[in-house]
């Protein structure tokens, strides 16, 4: 019954955490821990164009970054696969999350989350399947028992009878160990921060990407008994509270002391408005493969035009000059990670970037 409390507690609190992308004017730069246990700590979010994610750097109270996030895509667009890595000392992939879509013409809905990584304990691994209703709305996450191995750190219950209401999650069923906690859930009326963050978590966090507004309240719907220990309907479990700016987007979130949670703690979010004048695609240039191991190939330069490769840090790793309208670069001894390119010709200055994977 211990596992069943503490899964619980990990599975609510993942549900306020952080997620993907969303197709909005503004988008998320930064966000900051200026409360609580992670004071001081930041993630930097970097794009390839618009609003489609390439990489988080999550970077320490001390001024160091510990990981990165980079999100990889498939040809139709859609977020493919998120891998974190360390970046202390010599990078190690720490966790790999995979979304599985149906074959075409099908909607193109994510039907399957599969996590897996390594952490201190060893090997971990998880995968949910995903089912919608008739209006495309997530009906349950279904967790698949012979997907467990080692002792998985994110979400391992399933979710059921999700029900919806204006665009939001009214109420559901957590079910783990025999057990079925009926909950109900409360939301403000501004836009989801959930959709304007990298998932880097499970099929949890992807399930409130798909709520219109942010999460309030999470409350028990009748008295349920865990570990020993009765806890009452209506019972708040957790509790969320918000500013936002006159976009209604969040600029402050601040988690309040519960039932669960003893200690508070705030993150603030820094927002960029701004359109066109950062290093992303330019029309006309195209680089693949994308992502890439070996050799790069960039086309839609000039002869004679200087190509310049800078990392998330904006050091300079790589320049020559380029002497055809497509040129192949060797990235091999490029470290994992997002990279910047930038052409200088005498008509144009054009940019893109290319993600650069193990060989």
């Amino acid at each position: 019954m211990q596992k069943i409390y503490s899964v619980l507690f990990a599975t609510l609190s993942m549900m306020l955490l952080t997620a993907t992308a969303e197709s909005q004017t503004c988008r998320i730069i930064r966000s900051d821990s200026t409360s609580g246990s992670g004071a001081g700590s930041y993630t930097d979010y970097l794009y390839t164009t618009g609003t489609q994610f390439a990489l988080a750097s999550h970077v320490s109270s001390m001024g160091v970054t510990t990981s990165q996030d980079i999100a990889y895509y498939n040809g139709s667009g859609n977020l493919e696969q998120i891998q974190t890595f360390s970046t202390t000392g010599t990078p190690t992939l720490l966790q790999t999350i995979r979304y599985f879509y149906p074959a075409a013409p099908a909607p193109q809905r994510v039907t399957r989350i599969s996590v897996w990584g390594n952490d201190a304990g060893g090997f971990f691994r998880t995968s949910h399947d995903i089912s919608y209703d008739a209006n495309g709305k997530v009906q349950s996450i279904t967790l698949i028992p012979d997907s467990l191995q080692g002792n998985p750190k994110g979400f391992d219950a399933t979710l059921s009878n999700i029900t919806w209401q204006n665009g939001n999650i009214s109420s559901m069923n957590l079910e783990i160990g025999g057990i079925t906690i009926a909950l109900e859930l409360s939301f403000d009326d501004k836009n989801n921060i959930y959709r304007k963050l990298l998932n880097n978590e499970d099929a949890l966090r992807f399930l409130l990407e798909q709520t219109q507004n942010n999460i309030l309240t999470i409350r028990t719907r009748d008295s349920v008994s865990i570990g020993g220990q009765t806890i009452p309907a209506n019972t708040a479990l957790f509790q969320r509270s918000y500013t936002y700016n006159a976009n209604n987007d969040v600029i402050t979130m601040t988690e309040s002391p519960t039932f669960f949670v003893t200690n508070s703690y705030t993150v603030s979010f820094t927002y960029d408005c701004q359109t066109g004048i950062d290093r992303v695609n330019s029309a006309g240039l195209q680089i693949y493969p994308n992502p890439v191991a070996g050799q790069v190939y960039i086309k839609g330069t000039t002869a004679g035009a200087q190509l310049l490769i800078y990392d998330t840090q904006g050091a300079e790793v790589f320049k020559t000059l380029l002497s055809a309208d497509e040129s192949a670069i060797d990235v091999r001894t490029l470290r994992q990670g997002l990279y910047f390119v930038e052409v200088v010709s005498p008509k144009a200055v054009q940019h893109c970037t290319f993600i650069k994977r193990s060989y």
